[in-house]
């Protein structure tokens, strides 16, 4: 609908502090074009803790954890309507966040000289930036569409640790920076050959650059970096039918995987690489007894990599 729709949202959150959150949308269409945003941020603290017991030892750990969040973010975009068949729309997502941690550790052991307090300090900085691309086409065969879409994504983040142990301030001191890239092209293709059958056809790539760096000025421990990057190609295509009672889908994608990886350190270098293709296939079945009752099939072959946070040898909180 042509005209300004638009809403606004606060909330607050009671616990042992309080959490503040507020948002904006709205939308603006005339003629051909659609404006659209969303403004909001979320402030609070937050308190967390608890109890390790070792019985080998016969130690006692606790933990007190505070912490204070702060993130603003906002979008904005358009939709421009070339025709009834064309429609290109573009936007950006921004993301500020600020955390800093507090974390009292202390440790008690039968021999009270063992005894051991440690009070550390973590303030992190974010920032996220997204910027996305689409087009839609729809052709005259109703159900046929041509779908593009460009994302890309730009990270960063940064964190200085301070340590005191036993609340004595003898400058230990860490930091570590992140950057991380990616970009996300999609282009899908549908095809209804007719009231029984259709045929979709795809492609992707996924291109992703991340580096990091650790310094720190404590005994024992050395500076790193670590770099971190893959790419993605692939093609996919299903086809199905449909019958009075029976339906199927047959499909495969066909993925080529590229990772480069290198850690160092003062002394030490570690790379890692790999690059292969592998085919993932997928059926499905469906069987409609009656109305009521539908019975399923499907088969299909999956992948789960890990995420770049979980191949950081590289710490942070």
């Amino acid at each position: 609908m042509d005209g300004f729709n638009g809403s606004f949202s606060t909330g607050i959150t009671f616990a042992k502090t309080p959490k503040f959150n507020n948002s904006f949308n709205g939308n603006y269409r005339k003629g051909k074009f659609n404006i659209f945003a969303t403004l909001g941020n979320n402030i609070g603290d937050y308190q967390n803790g608890g109890d390790i017991f070792v019985d080998q030892d016969q130690s006692k750990q606790n933990l007190k954890i505070k912490s204070s969040n702060r993130s603003e973010f906002f979008k904005i975009g358009t939709d421009f309507y070339i025709n009834d068949k064309n429609t290109l729309s573009v936007y950006t997502n921004q993301a500020f966040g600020n955390n800093d941690f507090n974390i009292n550790n202390m440790l008690y052991f039968p021999n009270t000289a063992q005894n051991y307090f440690q009070n550390d300090e973590y303030d992190s900085k974010n920032k996220d930036s997204v910027y996305n691309l689409a087009y839609k086409k729809l052709f005259k065969k109703e159900g046929e569409t041509l779908d593009f879409e460009a994302t890309y994504n730009n990270s960063k983040g940064d964190q200085n640790s301070y340590f005191y142990p036993n609340g004595i301030n003898t400058n230990q001191h860490d930091v570590t920076d992140a950057k991380d890239n990616s970009s996300v092209i999609n282009l899908d293709y549908v095809n209804p050959l007719s009231e029984k059958s259709k045929l979709e056809l795809g492609a992707e790539a996924r291109i992703t650059r991340t580096d990091n760096d650790y310094a720190t000025n404590r005994a024992g421990i050395e500076n790193a970096g670590f770099t971190y990057d893959f790419d993605i190609y692939s093609a996919y295509a299903t086809f199905g039918q449909k019958f009075t009672k029976f339906s199927y889908q047959l499909g495969a994608r066909v993925e080529s995987y590229q990772v480069k990886a290198n850690y160092t350190t003062t002394t030490q270098t570690g790379k890692f690489e790999n690059d292969y293709i592998t085919v993932y296939p997928s059926a499905y079945l469906n069987y409609s007894l009656n109305e009521k009752n539908i019975f399923n099939l499907s088969l299909s072959r999956r992948v789960d990599r890990p995420s770049i946070q979980q191949t950081k040898p590289i710490p942070s909180f």
